[in-house]
C-alpha cells in the first residue's frame, strides 16, 4: 500500500505551483464582515467576530468593533455543547481510487454521539445529487430516543 500512498502523494504535490495554502482575505472583505457583525449584534455571525474566529479578520477591535459577549448570553461553545444532541453536519470526504479515479463520499455526523453516516459516493457529485442521497439516505441511525427531528 506504500506505493499507493506515494502515487496519492505526489498527484495532491502542488509545491511547485507557487505560494501554498489559502490567500488571505481581502480588506475589503474584512471590513465588510465587521460593519455587517456591527448592524446585526444579535445575529451568529456577530458572535463569531466578536470572538475573533472568524479565518483572515484578526482583531475586530482594530477596525472599530469592540468584542463583547452580552450578559447571560452564552458564546458559540456553550451553545454547541448544549445543543450537540440535535445537530447534525454533512461534509464530503475525498477517496482516491488504486487508479487515481477520484470519489466523493457524502458523509453525515451526529454531534452528540460523533457518529459518522456514509450516505453515498460518486465520482461526480452535483447539488441536486447531494439533496437526493439527504432525502433517501435510512435515517433509521437517528434513535426513537433521540430528541432532533425531522
Amino acid at each position: 500500500m506504500r506505493w499507493h500512498r506515494d502515487l496519492v502523494a505526489r498527484k495532491w504535490d502542488y509545491t511547485s505551483r507557487g505560494r501554498l495554502g489559502r490567500p488571505s482575505t481581502g480588506t475589503s472583505v474584512k471590513t465588510l464582515i465587521v460593519q455587517m457583525a456591527q448592524e446585526n449584534p444579535g445575529g451568529a455571525g456577530a458572535a463569531r467576530v466578536r470572538d475573533r474566529r472568524v479565518h483572515g479578520v484578526g482583531d475586530p477591535a482594530h477596525c472599530g468593533h469592540q468584542p463583547s459577549t452580552p450578559a447571560g448570553r452564552p458564546d458559540l461553545a456553550e451553545f454547541l455543547a448544549a445543543q450537540a444532541h440535535a445537530i447534525i453536519a454533512c461534509d464530503f470526504l475525498v477517496v482516491e481510487t488504486v487508479l487515481l479515479k477520484r470519489l466523493y463520499v457524502l458523509v453525515f455526523i451526529e454531534h452528540g454521539s460523533r457518529r459518522l453516516h456514509v450516505a453515498g459516493v460518486t465520482a461526480h457529485p452535483t447539488g441536486a445529487w447531494a439533496v437526493q442521497q439527504a432525502a433517501t439516505s435510512p435515517w433509521t441511525w437517528v434513535t426513537a430516543s433521540a430528541r432532533c427531528g425531522f
